[in-house]
C-alpha cells in the first residue's frame, strides 16, 4: 500500500525504491503521514461512535498540520468544534495512542486552545487541542532510501545513467547486484554529458513556462541513493529495486 505522501505525489514523477520491502510496523516519516494515519483512524472511530447520533461529519478535516508537512517536528491540531465533550476526550485520547503507534512521540503536553481562523455557525471561535510531536529518529532509520524523481529525470536515468531500454521509463525493476555494476560503470565523463541547463519560456498566453533543468549535483545526488538503495536491498535480503 503506497504511503500518503506518495499518493500525494503527482503522477507526473517516478518513484524509485526496493522491491517488497513492508515495515514490521507502520510507521510515520513525516508529520503529512502522521496526520493522515492518525486521521483514518480517528474516523474510523467517529463513524462507530459519533455518526449515528451526528455529533460530527468528518474527522479527516479537523485533525490538522501546524508546520512543515514534510518536516518531523511540529504541531497538530485537532478541532473540535461541533462534537459532545466524550467523544472529544475519547479522541484526543486515542490520537495520544496513536502518535506513538505510529513512530512519533509528543514534545509537551497538549494544550486546550481556541482557534484564530475558525469559527462554529454561532461565529465562536472552534476548540482546538494542540498536539507537539516529533518523529522518533530511529524508526526513520530502519526504512530504506528512496527516490522520487520527475518522468524526465526518471527517463534519464533508465537510459542513459543505467542503460536500460527507454520502455522501462516509467515503470519496471533490475536486481539491486546489476543495479550497482550498471552504476560503477558510469564514468564521471557520461555524467559530464547529462545537465540540461534551466529554460524558460513565454507561452501564447502570456504565461511563462519555466524548466528547472537537471543539474550535475542533482545527477551526483541520484547515482548517490540509487547505491545506497541497492547496498541496502542487498545487506537485508532484497532481490529488486522497483520503479513506477
Amino acid at each position: 500500500m503506497k504511503s500518503f505522501k506518495e499518493w500525494a505525489i503527482l503522477k507526473e514523477s517516478v518513484t524509485f525504491t526496493v522491491k517488497d520491502w513492508r515495515p514490521s510496523k507502520q510507521t510515520a516519516r513525516d508529520l503529512l503521514e502522521l496526520s493522515y494515519h492518525i486521521n483514518s483512524r480517528l474516523a474510523e472511530m467517529a463513524g462507530r461512535d459519533a455518526y449515528k447520533s451526528g455529533d460530527m461529519t468528518n474527522v479527516m478535516e479537523k485533525f490538522t498540520i501546524d508546520g512543515d508537512a514534510f518536516g518531523t517536528e511540529g504541531g497538530l491540531n485537532f478541532y473540535s468544534g461541533g462534537m459532545n465533550e466524550a467523544l472529544v476526550k475519547k479522541l484526543v485520547e486515542a490520537a495520544k495512542y496513536y502518535i506513538g503507534e505510529f513512530g512519533a512521540e509528543l514534545t509537551g503536553p497538549i494544550r486546550k486552545d481556541k482557534s484564530g481562523l475558525y469559527k462554529s455557525e454561532k461565529g465562536e471561535p472552534v476548540e482546538v487541542h494542540r498536539f507537539p510531536v516529533r518523529i522518533k529518529e530511529e524508526e526513520a532509520e530502519e526504512r530504506p532510501p528512496e527516490l522520487n524523481v520527475a518522468n524526465r529525470n526518471a527517463g534519464i536515468i533508465i537510459r542513459d545513467m543505467l542503460n536500460l531500454p527507454s520502455q522501462m521509463s516509467d515503470y519496471g525493476s533490475i536486481t539491486a547486484p546489476d543495479l550497482l555494476m550498471k552504476l560503477s560503470q558510469l564514468s564521471d565523463f557520461s555524467k559530464g554529458m547529462l545537465p540540461i541547463a534551466p529554460t524558460a519560456e513565454r507561452g501564447k498566453g502570456g504565461a511563462m513556462f519555466h524548466d528547472a533543468g537537471l543539474s550535475a549535483e542533482q545527477i551526483e545526488r541520484y547515482a548517490e541513493i540509487l547505491e545506497q538503495m541497492a547496498r541496502w536491498a542487498i545487506e537485508n535480503d532484497y532481490d529488486y529495486i522497483q520503479w513506477g
